[in-house]
């Protein structure tokens, strides 16, 4: 089973109680033309409360315009 719904909208679901796994996955998509300032945010003292300022940041497609970004890249 899949849910995909905006970050703001309200969810839940009642507890596991079967014994199988269930788990969480999120996506979180910026334009390119935006910067994630991960080192204000560590300032701000807001890291762990609504981001992760260790995040890796991934480029889904196109270029980074903004090219403030810290964009992953692994090692070839």
């Amino acid at each position: 089973m899949v849910s995909i719904h905006h970050p703001f909208v309200l969810h839940g679901a009642e507890p596991n109680t079967s014994g199988a796994r269930r788990g969480g996955l999120a996506y979180r998509y910026m334009p390119t033309t935006s910067h994630f300032d991960q080192e204000l945010e560590i300032q701000q003292g807001v890291q762990g409360k609504a981001f992760n300022a260790n995040r890796q940041l991934h480029l889904v497609r196109g270029i980074d315009v903004c090219g403030l970004n810290n964009i992953y890249r692994p090692a070839a």
